[in-house]
């Protein structure tokens, strides 16, 4: 269909030319072409109903009933748990090319002692004990959910409490951070 082809070409703008602009009309284009596909298998599946007869084979139910449900055997897959095969393309969509790296970061000054607690950066028990309270939600602009973020391993944890740290540490917050 046409919102199909229009993701896919927008899809393609944004692997050629990472940027926040071209991930949003990605987004967009994908919603849409969600929703139309969303439609036509609604209605599909009406038609189907409507021509089930008493001698229709259990096989072709069963198959048709799969096919609407959304299962499917995945040939994109990783069907490897060795994770040089899958690691580059999860960490593309944990931090796409656009997320600024480490460098982007003003260094910190050397700020004057400071003896308030709240000063102090946060632990991993801080982070832990937030993330165990946090309810699920709708993603944001990057896709990720907070139960994503719960089940990250410990020392994956670890470098997200490092980036928050640098974050307020400096006190400066990426631009591509506050949409």
């Amino acid at each position: 269909t046409e919102a199909i082809r229009r993701r896919d070409e927008e899809e393609q703008v944004f692997l050629d030319c990472p940027s926040m602009d071209n991930f949003i009309n990605f987004q967009k284009a994908n919603a849409k072409s969600k929703k139309e596909l969303s439609k036509k298998k609604k209605s599909g599946w009406s038609r189907f109903c409507e021509n089930l007869a008493p001698r229709t084979p259990i096989s072709i139910i069963w198959k048709s009933f799969n096919r609407f449900r959304g299962s499917f055997s995945c040939n994109n897959c990783p069907s490897s748990n060795d994770s040089r095969i899958w690691l580059d393309d999860f960490l593309d969509k944990l931090a796409p090319p656009f997320v600024p790296s480490e460098s982007c970061f003003p260094s910190s000054a050397p700020a004057s002692p400071s003896y308030d607690p709240l000063d102090e950066p946060f632990s991993f028990d801080e982070i832990s004990s937030i993330l165990d309270g946090v309810k699920d939600s709708s993603p944001g602009i990057d896709g990720i959910s907070y139960s994503f973020i719960k089940k990250l391993s410990d020392s994956s944890k670890l470098i997200l409490l490092s980036i928050i740290n640098k974050i307020y540490e400096t006190g400066t917050v990426p631009d591509s951070w506050k949409h």
